[in-house]
């Protein structure tokens, strides 16, 4: 994967991902930070991941964890 299909394939979640950053941190600097985790983890494991993890459900649950 690209970068481009990643864009395409996961930045359309990002407002709502930093929303629940948002409400997991209480604070904008570590929602950010979070969020980026996220995306990070995600661009690493790019090729290893199933289809379903370009879903809003898949994306909550790894920034929870």
């Amino acid at each position: 994967m690209n970068s481009a299909e990643f864009k395409e394939r996961y930045m359309p979640f990002h407002r709502q991902l930093y929303r629940v950053a948002y409400e997991l941190t209480q604070n904008q600097q570590d929602a950010e930070d979070l969020l980026q985790d996220v995306y990070l983890r995600v661009w690493k494991k790019r090729d290893k991941l199933p289809p379903e993890s370009a879903s809003m459900g898949y994306l909550t649950v790894m920034m929870r964890n």
